[in-house]
């Protein structure tokens, strides 16, 4: 039926709209 998808994930050390445009520079994305 639907396949299980693993996201890897990792906890931030900064918040705010500048530490989460450095993370989308490195090709990451932000999320909560």
């Amino acid at each position: 039926m639907s396949d299980a998808l693993t996201l890897p994930a990792e906890t931030r050390e900064r918040a705010g709209k500048g530490a989460s445009r450095a993370l989308r520079r490195e090709g990451r994305v932000p999320a909560v």
